[in-house]
């Protein structure tokens, strides 16, 4: 199997719906420490995935452009037979991950959750200097990152906090740097992905000086949602999940429902 899962699967009931989570760059499962067990309450069966080159997944090397998808896929494969699922739920680049899976095989889940995916990016230099720079602060003063953190987000719970140190400090950022300065891994942009998808989809937006997706772009994402889909905008920075993380899973579940 190529990702870690968590929890460790029992056999899938093929009785219970299913549903995917994806987290963003430089994190884990752990970032939904709030919403799985939320979304098991429900009635969901949960499966948080760590992509490759995070958390406790390998890190195989160079990361092409469907890697990342792919890997996915084979991991449902092997998990539950027919790599199909109820909902694929994705943050950042796991949005643009679930993305690219509904893209190139409709049938691998019925719809998707997509939270503040990212844009097509010029020059990164500056934000990949910030991710190496956190990435050693991660490791080597997690106290000092943690401070940090705290400072910058100072209404997230601490077990938000605590997430981000462990994710970061577990993070191989020089594979995922590599794949972005090639234009691999993350090239396709999100509002062209979007136009590939036939599922329905809810789109949950940051506000736009503070989302991954702005300008032309987010309006382009918007105007080609599919056909059944819905999109959302809270007063929120790019981890929706963590700055609006009750008015985000009500409407979440609404629209599941």
């Amino acid at each position: 199997m190529r990702l870690a899962l968590f929890p460790t699967p029992d056999p899938i009931d093929p009785a219970r719906p299913t549903l995917v989570l994806l987290h963003g760059l430089t994190g884990s499962h752990r970032t939904w420490w709030r919403f799985a067990p939320a979304l098991a309450q429900a009635g969901w069966q949960v499966l948080a995935m760590d992509l490759r080159c995070h958390g406790a997944s390998a890190c195989d090397e160079p990361i092409g452009r469907r890697d990342l998808a792919d890997d996915v896929l084979e991991t449902l494969t092997a998990v539950v037979g027919p790599p199909r699922v109820d909902v694929l739920w994705g943050h950042s680049l796991g949005g643009r991950t679930a993305l690219q899976l509904l893209a190139g095989d409709p049938g691998v889940a019925d719809r998707a959750i997509i939270e503040d995916p990212p844009g097509l990016r010029g020059d990164r230099s500056d934000q990949i200097a910030n991710w190496r720079r956190e990435g050693d602060l991660a490791r080597t003063d997690p106290a000092a990152f943690a401070a940090e953190v705290r400072g910058a987000n100072p209404g997230w719970d601490e077990r938000d906090v605590a997430a981000v140190v462990a994710d970061v400090a577990d993070t191989r950022m020089e594979p995922l740097i590599a794949a972005l300065r090639a234009g691999q891994a993350m090239l396709d942009p999100s509002e062209e992905l979007m136009a590939q998808v036939s599922r329905p989809v809810l789109l949950v937006l940051a506000a736009e000086d503070r989302s991954g997706l702005s300008g032309a772009s987010r309006v382009r994402a918007i105007e080609r949602l599919p056909r059944g889909s819905e999109h959302l905008v809270l007063d929120s920075g790019h981890t929706v999940h963590r700055d609006q993380p009750d008015a985000y899973l009500a409407a979440a579940l609404r629209w599941l429902a």
